[in-house]
């Protein structure tokens, strides 16, 4: 089982994995049907970020989609063995 992970030090909150998963799941660039949530918290400084269960790790491509369009290289795919799942 593989699962995407964020990492909160590289992220700028630019969207670019918001708007390329609902380009997954819409055909079109409509935040909203993401699987991705972020917002930028620019008084605090900070980048909340989260994924919902409609996340199906895209498997028709190589890459998922959030992880290939991530500017800042926070995203990761990582493998999860049977004791982590």
């Amino acid at each position: 089982m593989r699962a995407i992970t964020w990492d909160g030090q590289r992220c700028y909150g630019c969207r670019s994995c918001q708007l390329a998963c609902s380009v997954h799941h819409s055909g079109s660039f409509w935040p909203e049907r993401s699987s991705i949530q972020v917002r930028r918290k620019p008084r605090a400084g900070t980048v909340e970020w989260r994924i919902d269960d409609s996340c199906d790790g895209c498997p028709q491509e190589a890459v998922p989609m959030c992880i290939a369009h991530c500017t800042y290289e926070a995203l990761h795919l990582v493998e999860l063995t049977d004791d982590a799942a």
